[in-house]
C-alpha cells in the first residue's frame, strides 16, 4: 500500500534538494524509460546505456525531479500556498503538466522542508474507496496488507455513510504523528465527473471534502488538501455552488513561455552530457507553439528523438525521422499500429475507442476500462499496448486488471483513433448511458425494474446486433431485459385474451341493457343512450361488432388518423401494435361496407360516391398499414437472419404431440387422419423461432398483414391480395440479400425446389411460408412481376 520513490539529488528551479527516501502513500504510477545509446554502424564510439531524462507520455514523480525543469515559478507559488492554505485547486489544460509540477515540483520542495507526510489518490469510479485507500496507511500502520484492504473497505462505506468524517480520520492521523503535516493529493480530479456514474454519491463526495475543508483542524493548516483538474470540468463543478466556490482561489498552471520551454528541451540533456545540433531547439520550439496541451507532445517527441542519439549529440536528422514534434506521436502510433496482423488490428480498434469517453460539448477525455470491458480474449494484446507505451494497465480498488490510455495527448492527436471515434461515437455515447442503468441494476440487485424496456431495449437489441465484440460487460444485462420482455410479453397475451373475451360478453349484454333501460326511462333515456354509444363505439369498432352502415363510414377517416398517430411512437411495441389493430379493423370495415353496398341497400343514398369514399379510405389505410409493418416488423427478420437463426418447418411428431394434446379426444376426424394436422393447424407455431416464422407472422397473422384471415394457413384470392406487392418484393430482396442468392419466394429449378438453400432446408419460401395448393400466392407472385428465376 505504501510506494517509495527513492531520487538521488537533483536540480528543481536552481537549488538542490535532498530528494531521498521521499515517501508517497498509495502511488504507484512509474514507467522506466531507459534507452541504450544507438551505436554508428562502421564505429561504434561507446556502448554505453543513459537513462532517458525525457518523460514520453507520462508525468514526471518524484523520482525524476532532478530533470524536471521550466515549472520553478509554479513551484514556488504552490509552495508558498501550502503555508497559508488548506486548499489548493490546481487547473489546467490537459497535458499542461499539472501532475508533474505537484509530484517533482513541490513533493521534493516539501520534502526539502521537512515534517511532511505525502498520500495520493485519484477518484476513479469509487471516490470514497480511493479516498479511504490513500489515508488507511497513514494511522494504521501496524495492520498488514490484507487487513488494510479490509480496513479501507471499512472506512469507504462510513465515508459514504457519514458515519465517519474525513476530519476525524485526520485528527487520528495527526494524533499518530503530531510533528508532521499531511499534503493530501487528488491527481486527475475530473475523473469524479468523467467516471463516477452516480450523481448522489459524486454530490456526497463533495459534501465530505468541503466538511474536511471548512473545519478547524483543517484550518490549522496541519492538513493541505491538494487538487489537479482539468480547466476544461471547472463548469461541472457549478452544480455544486459550495464546492465552486472553494475554487475560485486556485492556482491555473499556463502554457510555457518560449523560455520555460528551451529548459524543457535543453536541460535534461545537458545533465548527461548530450547537445543538440545548431539550430535544432529553435526548430523544436517553432514547431512546440504556444497552444495548451503541448508538452506531453514535446516531451514525447524528444523521448523518440533521444533514442536516436549518437556520439551524445541530437540531430536535425534523427529529428526529420520521427516526424518532427506533431507527427512524432502519430507516427509511432501507427507504426505500433501497422505492425500488428489484421486480426491484432481490429481488436486494438476495439480496445482503444473503449478507452475513451466521448465528450459532449467538450473534447474526449480518456477512460479506465476494466478487463471484464475488454474481454480475456483482448489482454494478451492489451499487455503488448502496454509494452509500447501507449497504454497503461494497473488495478483498481476492487482489484480487478484495469486499462487506460496513457495520456489524452495521443486521443488528441492520433488520426486513426479520431476517426474511430468518429464512426463510433454515437455507439460509444449510447454504451456509457447503457454502463449507467447497468449500473442501477446491479446495485439494486439486479431488480427486474432496473431492466430495459421498450425504445431503450429495442435500441439495446440494434447495437447488439453489430457490436457484440464491444459489450462484453454488457451481455448479462441485455440478455436479462430481453428475457424479462419475453416473460411479460407472454403474460400481457394471456392478459388481452382474457380481457377480449370478457369484453364481447359486456358488449353484448351493454346493448340488451341499453334496449330495456330506453323502453323504461321513455324520451329521456335517449340522452342517456347516446352517451352511453360514445363511450362504447371505440370498443366496438375494435372488437368488430359494429354493423357497416353510414355511421361507421363517417368515422372511419378519424380512426385512420388516430392509427396513424399511434403508428409514428417508433419502438414503442404497445402503441405499434394497437396501430396495426386499427389498420385491420378498417380494412375489415371497408370490406364490409363494400359488401352492404353490393346487397343494395338503402341507407345508402350516392353508391358511387360512398364507393369511392371507402376505396380512398381503404387504399389510405394498407398504405399506413404498409409504411408501418416496413418500419416496426421488418428489421426483426433482418435480426434473426444476421444471428443465423432461420429457424424451419417443425416436425409432423412435434406437431401432432404439441397439437394433438389440445385436441377433443373424442374428434375421431383429427385422431385418424394425423397427416393432415399441418395443413389444418398451419398457424406460426408450426414454426421454430427464427427468421421463417417472422416472415409467416408479417403476412398471415394480426402481429402484421393479418392476410390469413379464417386462420387456416391457406391463401384464397381475396386474402393473398391482402399482401401489398410492395410487401412481397422486400422480402424476396431481403432473403436474397442474407442468404447470398440462394433463397427467395422461388427455388432455381422450381417453386418448391431450392438445392442451395440451406437455411430453408433446400426448398423454397413459397413452399415454407404456405400451404397447399400453390396457384394462389404464386398467381399473387405473377401480378406482382415477382417472376420465378431459372437461372
Amino acid at each position: 500500500m505504501i510506494n517509495a520513490e527513492s531520487v538521488n539529488a537533483g536540480r528543481i528551479g536552481g537549488d538542490i534538494y535532498n530528494t531521498s527516501n521521499i515517501h508517497i502513500t498509495n502511488y504507484s504510477y512509474r514507467e522506466d524509460i531507459r534507452v541504450a545509446a544507438v551505436q554508428l554502424v562502421s564505429n561504434a564510439f561507446s556502448d554505453e546505456k543513459l537513462p532517458c531524462p525525457y518523460r514520453g507520455l507520462y508525468h514526471f514523480s518524484p523520482g525524476d525531479a532532478e530533470y524536471f525543469f521550466g515549472r520553478e515559478v509554479f513551484i514556488k507559488e504552490l509552495f508558498k500556498a501550502t503555508q497559508t492554505r488548506n486548499f489548493i485547486p490546481v487547473l489546467g489544460a490537459s497535458g499542461s503538466g499539472k501532475s508533474s509540477v505537484v509530484l517533482a515540483g513541490l513533493v521534493p520542495k516539501l520534502q526539502q522542508q521537512g515534517r511532511w507526510l505525502f498520500t495520493h489518490f485519484r477518484p476513479g469510479s469509487n471516490p470514497f474507496y480511493g479516498l479511504a485507500e490513500a489515508l488507511v496507511p497513514l494511522y494504521t500502520p501496524e495492520k498488514d496488507d490484507t487487513d488494510r484492504i479490509a480496513q479501507t473497505r471499512k472506512l469507504s462505506n462510513y465515508f459514504s455513510n457519514d458515519d465517519v468524517l474525513l476530519v476525524d480520520v485526520i485528527a487520528k492521523i495527526k494524533q499518530n504523528h503530531p510533528h508532521h503535516r499531511v499534503l493530501l493529493i487528488a491527481d486527475q480530479f475530473e475523473e469524479l465527473f468523467t467516471l463516477c456514474n452516480d450523481e448522489k454519491i459524486r454530490h456526497k463526495f463533495l459534501d465530505c471534502l468541503l466538511t474536511f475543508i471548512q473545519s478547524p483542524i483543517s484550518k490549522s493548516l496541519s492538513a493541505v488538501f491538494v487538487a489537479t483538474m482539468r480547466v476544461d470540468f471547472l463548469s461541472y463543478t457549478l452544480l455544486y455552488p459550495e464546492f465552486a466556490d472553494q475554487l475560485k482561489s486556485d492556482i491555473k498552471i499556463r502554457s510555457m513561455n518560449r523560455s520555460e520551454l528551451t529548459d524543457v528541451i535543453a536541460k535534461p540533456a545537458q545533465k548527461l552530457g548530450v547537445t543538440f545540433q545548431d539550430g535544432l531547439i529553435e526548430r523544436i520550439l517553432d514547431d512546440v507553439k504556444s497552444e495548451p496541451g503541448n508538452l506531453p507532445v514535446l516531451e514525447f517527441a524528444l523521448t523518440l528523438l533521444w533514442e536516436k542519439h549518437q556520439s551524445k549529440q541530437l540531430t536535425h536528422t534523427a529529428y526529420e525521422d520521427i516526424g518532427k514534434v506533431e507527427g512524432a506521436l502519430a507516427s509511432y502510433a501507427d507504426q505500433k499500429y501497422d505492425n500488428l496482423t489484421t486480426t491484432e488490428q481490429e481488436k486494438v480498434r476495439q480496445i482503444f475507442i473503449q478507452l475513451v469517453q466521448p465528450g459532449e460539448g467538450i473534447e474526449d477525455t480518456r477512460r479506465l476500462a476494466t478487463k471484464a470491458e475488454l474481454g480475456e480474449a483482448n489482454w494478451e494484446l492489451v499487455t503488448k499496448l502496454a509494452d509500447a507505451r501507449l497504454i497503461v494497465t494497473s488495478d483498481n480498488a476492487s482489484g480487478e486488471q484495469t486499462v487506460e490510455v496513457v495520456h489524452e495527448v495521443l486521443i488528441q492527436n492520433w488520426e486513426k483513433l479520431r476517426q474511430w471515434m468518429k464512426t463510433d461515437r454515437e455507439f460509444r455515447a449510447w454504451q456509457q448511458q447503457l454502463r449507467v442503468s447497468k449500473y442501477q441494476w446491479q446495485k439494486n440487485y439486479k431488480d427486474e425494474g432496473a431492466l430495459l424496456r421498450g425504445k431503450a431495449l429495442l435500441e439495446a437489441e440494434n447495437w447488439w446486433e453489430i457490436n457484440q465484440d464491444k459489450l462484453y460487460a454488457e451481455q448479462e444485462y441485455i440478455q436479462a431485459s430481453v428475457a424479462q420482455r419475453e416473460y411479460e410479453e407472454k403474460e400481457k397475451e394471456k392478459r388481452i385474451q382474457q380481457e377480449l373475451k370478457q369484453q364481447k360478453i359486456k358488449t353484448r349484454w351493454a346493448t340488451s341493457t341499453a334496449i330495456f333501460a330506453i323502453m323504461a326511462l321513455g324520451a329521456g333515456g335517449f340522452a342517456w343512450l347516446q352517451q352511453h354509444q360514445a363511450e362504447q363505439s371505440l370498443q366496438s369498432f375494435m372488437l368488430g361488432v359494429e354493423p357497416p352502415t353510414l355511421e361507421l363510414l363517417n368515422k372511419l377517416p378519424s380512426y385512420l388518423k388516430q392509427a396513424d398517430k399511434l403508428s409514428q411512437h417508433k419502438g414503442n411495441e404497445k402503441d405499434i401494435a394497437l396501430s396495426i389493430g386499427y389498420y385491420h379493423a378498417i380494412l375489415e370495415s371497408t370490406t364490409n361496407l363494400e359488401k352492404r353496398i353490393a346487397e343494395n341497400s338503402q341507407e345508402f343514398l350516392n353508391l358511387e360516391q360512398v364507393r369511392q369514399e371507402i376505396k380512398s379510405i381503404s387504399i389510405k389505410t394498407l398504405n399506413s398499414l404498409t409504411g408501418v409493418i416496413l418500419k416496426e416488423r421488418f428489421f426483426l427478420i433482418e435480426k434473426d437472419m444476421k444471428k443465423g437463426k432461420f429457424g424451419r418447418l417443425k416436425t409432423l411428431e412435434e406437431l401432432t404431440q404439441k397439437q394433438h394434446s389440445k385436441l377433443n379426444s373424442g374428434d375421431k376426424y383429427f385422431e385418424n387422419n394425423q397427416n393432415q394436422i399441418s395443413d389444418y393447424l398451419n398457424l406460426e407455431n408450426n414454426y421454430t423461432d427464427g427468421a421463417i416464422k417472422k416472415t409467416y407472422e408479417i403476412l398471415m397473422t394480426k402481429f402484421g398483414f393479418g392476410a390469413d384471415v379464417n386462420s387456416n394457413g391457406l391463401l384464397d384470392q381475396a386474402e393473398a391480395s391482402r399482401i401489398p406487392c410492395i410487401i412481397l418484393k422486400k422480402i424476396e430482396e431481403l432473403w436474397r440479400n442474407q442468404t447470398k442468392n440462394r433463397c427467395g419466394w422461388y427455388g432455381n429449378i422450381s417453386e418448391i425446389s431450392a438445392p442451395a438453400c440451406d437455411e430453408l432446408d433446400s426448398k423454397s419460401l413459397i413452399y415454407t411460408i404456405f400451404t397447399p395448393p400453390y396457384d394462389i400466392p404464386l398467381q399473387r407472385l405473377e401480378e406482382c412481376k415477382i417472376h420465378l428465376n431459372k437461372d
